[in-house]
């Protein structure tokens, strides 16, 4: 079939007359790309529009430079860390549920701050030796300056290191100029082969940071030299990815034991979604109580267990949440 040019003749081109050759560099654009085209283009990002937010949609980010690490650092977005350097800040989920978009409000005193995402080995090996382009919207309300990070670890695979002691090698620093309106910006680089041990991007104010309001959404990590449309995934399917590294599960339990001890121990075993990075184990005994509950690395418990009596017998029983945390160190 031949191709019809959109013109008032209607003219067609015969089949394999267009050739590579024939076509200017630059030629095909985004714009000229069908949605479908676009939407194939893979976004290594992960909850790139910040809907997910399983641990809470807003926190104070304590001072410091110990983040991240497998647990830490992570205080609202799945995903996503957060830091800032010389006084608190405040991190919170804005908008409404079809565009939000991450806040962070920084007070006088802070230093620098940054916001982040590290992209495990897994994925990252296929972005070796390729040319990607990362497209976001931000704004800041008052500093015109945003600089924009790519590393990759030093030595071992998924394990960049904190802020204060990093165990990672830069790959590319942009520094772009921003406004206090939200505006879409793109930048492009390539990644080398040590990629394959995995991608840290960045987006930090690493001086006069203090006092203003910072936002970011619809983040967008893909192969090639050009940004194409921004389309947001479903919803279940972000949460999942994000599982792999967050989980958050609430368990009921009640056990029955005599007032004569004919049942002395028992223990729960759950083993934590096999989908997540670290494979993690909680184990409790609920006739020795609450401080009998042992819980494998990366898990914390957030809530506690309450032991129920009546005449001759018991329950111990109670609804506890548990988190399991599995970021990339």
């Amino acid at each position: 079939m031949g191709i019809v040019i959109n013109n008032p003749s209607n003219t067609t081109l015969a089949d394999n007359s267009v050739t590579t050759t024939k076509i200017a560099d630059g030629a095909v654009t985004p714009a000229k790309l069908s949605t479908a085209v676009q939407e194939n283009n893979r976004n290594y990002i992960i909850n790139s529009d910040f809907k997910i937010a399983q641990a809470q949609t807003s926190a104070t980010v304590t001072a410091g430079n110990s983040a991240p690490t497998a647990s830490l650092g992570y205080p609202v977005f799945d995903c996503w860390f957060v830091y800032s350097v010389g006084a608190n800040s405040t991190l919170s989920q804005e908008g409404n549920l079809s565009a939000k978009r991450l806040q962070l409000q920084t007070n006088p005193g802070t230093t620098a701050m940054g916001i982040g995402q590290r992209i495990e080995s897994v994925d990252a090996v296929n972005l070796a030796i390729k040319t990607v382009t990362l497209s976001f919207e931000c704004s800041h309300s008052n500093l015109t300056s945003l600089t924009i990070t790519a590393s990759r670890p030093t030595t071992s695979a998924d394990t960049f290191g904190t802020i204060a002691s990093p165990t990672k090698t830069e790959i590319n620093t942009t520094t772009i100029s921003i406004t206090n309106t939200l505006t879409r910006y793109s930048i492009t680089f390539t990644c080398p082969q040590e990629v394959e041990r995995g991608l840290e991007v960045l987006f930090s104010f690493n001086s006069n940071a203090s006092s203003g309001t910072f936002q970011l959404a619809n983040v967008k990590l893909e192969e090639g030299s050009w940004a194409t449309t921004f389309i947001p995934t479903i919803y279940a399917e972000e949460l999942r990815k994000c599982q792999r590294y967050f989980i958050k599960m609430s368990d009921h339990l009640y056990t029955y034991f005599t007032s004569a001890g004919g049942l002395t121990s028992e223990n729960l075993h759950l083993n934590m979604f096999g989908a997540t990075r670290i494979r993690n184990l909680i184990s409790t005994n609920p006739i020795g109580g609450i401080s009998s509950i042992t819980i494998g690395a990366g898990i914390s418990a957030d809530s506690t267990r309450t032991t129920y009596t009546s005449p001759g017998a018991g329950f111990y029983g109670g609804s506890p949440i548990y988190t399991v945390r599995a970021y990339i160190p």
